[in-house]
């Protein structure tokens, strides 16, 4: 377990995906995800993923209509550093898996904290959360919460909360989903290096993270103000485990990772042994596109009901609305957002995490891409959704 109150820093893997970029450049490309090293680094030639036997169907670009032409170059622009800092990449179109390209890059802090050894596997970051929000959508369909509307506070056993009003017992699950708890609480005024952000000051000071949220003053009627809150997203991994009697970890192996043949999967602990649903899991991003296909397959992976349709509608409906460089709304831990491309407007979802870690899902296109970046300080966080909007968006060619 980390030492969260005598490492500062650590609470930079909490960092919401409103976080910076940084970096440096690529590093070496792969055709059988190996990186290359040196410092001569050859043109990248593509070639189709590994079959693994891991539920994806591999195939070749050309074979799911997507220019190889492009798509190499585009790779090769990687692999050459000149998009900066993306550690990997992962395309499946139309079910089939046509693209997983890593770059070589060094283990860091982030990989410290879980022990990670594995280069090809990434810290989550902030897209976690949408992970946590399929963990609760698979226990509602499991008959767990009751439903989105029931009140949340009654799901612990705490007994009673300080600075308590009759607004908190309005607290639903729904709302802590979509993060309009109504609860006071400012996660993006101050630097998360910052003993004044919310989340550094909460989780620095307590070792029950849920509880020390749940005591905060409210401010506002639960269910009307939007208030982007990484505590908020852990705290439904301990309602997770409050209602199943089952850890989050063996929830999510058993009813997520094992179905899906996740094999990458592992979450970081808070100090009271709980999954640290809004930051803290680490996958590959051939796994990490697992998800993004569920999805888009209305829950489904190889032929099982994973997640419900139901739940999967609901996930990406919009519950709070945005105006943002490519983020338009809100939904369960999703972001909703829309590419552009000439006159042509393109709908997606997308997980989002600090640094530039994406999986995004374009229905329209039947395209998943996930990625990995270390742009976590030189301003080019939302790279990932560039790429797709100027570079994989163009390659498709059945539009």
């Amino acid at each position: 377990m980390l030492d969260w109150r005598g490492v500062v820093l650590a609470l930079a893997l909490l960092l919401s995906a409103c976080g910076g970029g940084g970096g440096g450049g690529g590093g070496g490309g792969s055709t059988s995800d190996q990186p290359i090293t040196g410092s001569e680094i050859p043109p990248y030639e593509y070639s189709p993923p590994e079959d693994r036997l891991d539920g994806w169907e591999v195939g070749d670009l050309e074979d799911v209509q997507l220019d190889a032409g492009r798509i190499t170059r585009m790779v090769d622009g990687m692999v050459q550093g000149d998009f900066e800092g993306i550690d990997a990449i992962a395309i499946a179109r139309r079910g089939q898996l046509v693209l997983v390209e890593r770059f070589a890059r060094e283990l860091d802090d982030f990989d410290r904290w879980i022990g990670n050894g594995d280069p090809e596997r990434h810290v989550l970051h902030s897209a976690s959360k949408s992970f946590t929000s399929a963990l609760i959508g698979i226990a509602a369909d499991q008959g767990y919460f009751g439903g989105t509307e029931v009140p949340f506070l009654p799901l612990f056993d705490y007994g009673e909360y300080d600075n308590y009003d009759g607004r908190k017992a309005n607290i639903t699950l729904e709302d802590v989903l979509t993060m309009r708890l109504g609860i006071q609480w400012d996660e993006w005024s101050e630097p998360y290096t910052s003993n004044r952000n919310d989340l550094v000051a909460l989780n620095s000071q307590n070792e029950d993270w849920t509880k020390a949220l749940l005591d905060l003053p409210m401010a506002a009627q639960p269910g009307t103000v939007y208030a982007y809150n990484t505590a908020a997203t852990n705290s439904l991994c301990d309602a997770l485990s409050q209602v199943t009697g089952m850890s989050t970890d063996e929830f999510s192996e058993r009813f997520l990772f094992e179905p899906l043949q996740m094999s990458s999967a592992e979450w970081d602990n808070t100090p009271t042994g709980h999954c640290v649903g809004g930051s803290g899991l680490f996958l590959t991003a051939r796994d990490m596109a697992k998800l993004g296909q569920v999805f888009l397959d209305d829950g489904q992976w190889v032929g099982q009901q994973v997640i419900s349709a139901n739940w999967v509608h609901q996930s990406i409906a919009h519950a709070v609305d945005f105006d943002g460089e490519f983020a338009t709304g809100y939904g369960y831990q999703w972001w909703l957002g829309e590419f552009r491309e000439g006159s042509r407007r393109y709908p997606f979802y997308y997980a989002s995490g600090y640094g530039g870690q994406f999986l995004v899902v374009i229905e329209e296109l039947d395209l998943v891409v996930a990625a990995f970046a270390q742009n976590y300080t030189t301003g080019v966080f939302s790279l990932p959704l560039q790429i797709i909007e100027r570079e994989i968006i163009p390659a498709v060619l059945d539009r």
